[in-house]
């Protein structure tokens, strides 16, 4: 079954990014599977919740940087203060491991490949090494010292992850609990062709079509299966 990458769209575009005032309830809520679990949903994927923080830090720094120009500060001093303060971010390795292996969900392995790069003059590992350093960045609140604590406190949007599965997870086979024993042992994996993957198959939205049944996720066997 082709897929139409959807994820800007679905995961920042009106759902992670402004839908904090709305209320599931309404049409939402009718369409939401019994026994739905917001917090069980985004447990399942984590990609919400990064989404989520990406979105909450850009948000906040862009109130710091009208604060600053209205405060009388110019562009060029600007641009200095956030280089020197993304610097002071990427300099801290400890935090920037933790940033990259766990907030993002990257290999060990591929940020030792970073490491390694860095400091190299070949273009294709300057290239990788801004590719990383690019993604890093765009955790890192500016102007705040302990960027643990502000990611920690970023806001869980119940609605919008609810709202995602409706929008979107719903319809691309997104597992929305966990399978129960007899289900991992009686119901049928999902469907190679239904996987949803994040791989942009097909090149025009009609290609797309729809799952029509429910989906749990075994955490023993680590595969989705199709709720009977």
């Amino acid at each position: 079954m082709k897929k139409f990458h959807q994820y800007t769209m679905i995961l920042l575009a009106g759902v992670l990014g402004a839908c904090s005032s709305m209320s599931v309830n309404d049409p939402y809520e009718d369409s939401l599977p019994a026994g739905f679990n917001a917090s069980v949903y985004v447990e399942l994927h984590p990609q919400l919740r990064v989404a989520e923080i990406k979105d909450y830090v850009a948000y906040r720094n862009e109130l710091v940087s009208d604060s600053l120009k209205k405060a009388g500060v110019d562009d060029a001093t600007l641009s200095a203060f956030t280089a020197n303060d993304e610097t002071a971010f990427l300099a801290n390795t400890a935090v920037a491991q933790g940033v990259y292996t766990v907030l993002a969900g990257h290999s060990a392995a591929e940020w030792e490949a970073y490491i390694a790069q860095k400091g190299s003059t070949e273009k294709e590992a300057k290239q990788a090494v801004a590719k990383v350093e690019k993604e890093l960045k765009e955790f890192n609140f500016i102007n705040v010292i302990e960027d643990l604590n502000a990611w920690s406190n970023v806001p869980k949007d119940q609605n919008a992850y609810s709202m995602q599965y409706t929008l979107y997870g719903k319809s691309h086979g997104w597992a929305y609990r966990y399978c129960s024993d007899s289900e991992n042992i009686t119901n049928l994996p999902v469907p190679e062709g239904d996987l949803d993957k994040g791989i942009p198959v097909a090149k025009n939205p009609t290609d797309f079509t729809p799952i029509t049944y429910l989906v749990c996720y075994d955490k023993v066997a680590m595969i989705n299966r199709v709720i009977q």
